[in-house]
């Protein structure tokens, strides 16, 4: 089998080109469905898991999607490969063991038995959770011609949250807001999206700082509400948040150019030749070098793959790299 860390380089929704890739980075639609028959994992036994996690797996492998994928299971991986996943936002944390199916697109997951029975997860490169979510249904769609979700005529599908029964379904995105973070007005701005449904909470390992302007969004409520209505309301809050975002941009840019360009070039300077740097020194440098790629600042001076090394730096994959190279 593949080492985790090859599995989690070839991740195609971390690197490369997406609609509005200089301010989000990548989105996600995760779709949650449980048995009928089996209680929720919260208050399942260990025969439950595991005969739920057989049904599931023996379903999703006729799944064209899912052919040649990789099973972990969390006996084929250590604390630092746990924290890993969770530092990539396959895992809901270090000591989550769910089994995670992973297909060879780099970009779909399933998660078994974690909160609900089924978790079926597609990411997109940049500012796309539509075809996140169109990709998601149509992974639903082959499997409910094999298996039977728990479904009510009042409320919908069943989930564990009784928030998400109806669609049951999450939209999620990394966005990159250091403009906005420049000007003191995230506060303001993520009040206001908890005010449209939405929650903010930090890039993994930032202890619910908000360093470098990197923030997680999703959508939290999803009862008596349509996958359209949650898709359209999801896009539209981002797309306001990318234009704040580059307007602060573009100002910071017209009024502050050589500032601007002096901090991304120390960045750059830091991130070549220093020898000892904190997690989050780190971050913020690779927020800045980001915001210059993306700018227009660092044209030619930077090589590709900037938006892994946000991942490398963190304490899981660095353990992992260091065990494998020291």
């Amino acid at each position: 089998m593949k080492k985790l860390t090859d599995h989690l380089a070839a991740l195609s929704w971390i690197d490369g080109e997406g609609p509005w890739i200089g301010v989000v980075l990548h989105s996600r639609a995760t779709l949650l469905r449980n048995l009928p028959d089996v209680r929720f994992p919260a208050k399942s036994d260990e025969t439950e898991r595991q005969d739920t996690i057989t049904r599931l797996s023996q379903a999703i492998e006729p799944t064209l999607l899912f052919q040649g994928a990789t099973a972990l299971t969390s006996d084929m991986l250590d604390s630092h490969q746990h924290l890993m996943l969770a530092e990539t936002g396959l895992a809901a944390s270090p000591t989550d063991l769910a089994p995670l199916i992973l297909a060879q697109d780099g970009r779909s997951l399933v998660r078994l038995h974690a909160r609900d029975h089924l978790e079926l997860v597609v990411h997109t490169r940049g500012l796309d959770p539509l075809a996140a979510m169109r990709e998601v249904l149509a992974l639903e769609r082959d499997l409910d011609s094999r298996l039977d979700f728990a479904f009510d005529h009042q409320f919908g599908y069943l989930t564990s949250d009784a928030s998400l029964c109806g669609p049951g379904i999450v939209l999620e995105a990394l966005v990159h807001l250091p403009g906005l973070l420049e000007a003191s007005q995230l506060p303001a701005i993520i009040d206001d999206l908890l005010r449209q449904g939405l929650v903010a909470t930090s890039f993994p390992g930032l202890n619910e700082r908000v360093n470098g302007g990197l923030l997680r969004l999703r959508t939290t409520a999803a009862l008596g509400r349509s996958e359209k209505e949650i898709g359209r309301d999801f896009v539209s809050a981002l797309a306001q948040l990318v234009k704040a975002e580059i307007d602060q941009r573009n100002s910071w840019l017209q009024h502050n150019r050589l500032a601007l360009a002096d901090r991304v070039h120390r960045a750059l300077g830091m991130l070549r030749e220093a020898r000892l740097l904190s997690q989050d020194e780190a971050l913020v440098h690779l927020s800045h070098l980001r915001l210059g790629r993306h700018s227009g600042l660092l044209a030619d001076e930077l090589p590709e793959g900037i938006d892994p090394l946000l991942y490398r730096v963190l304490p899981g994959h660095l353990a992992s790299w260091a065990e494998l190279n020291l």
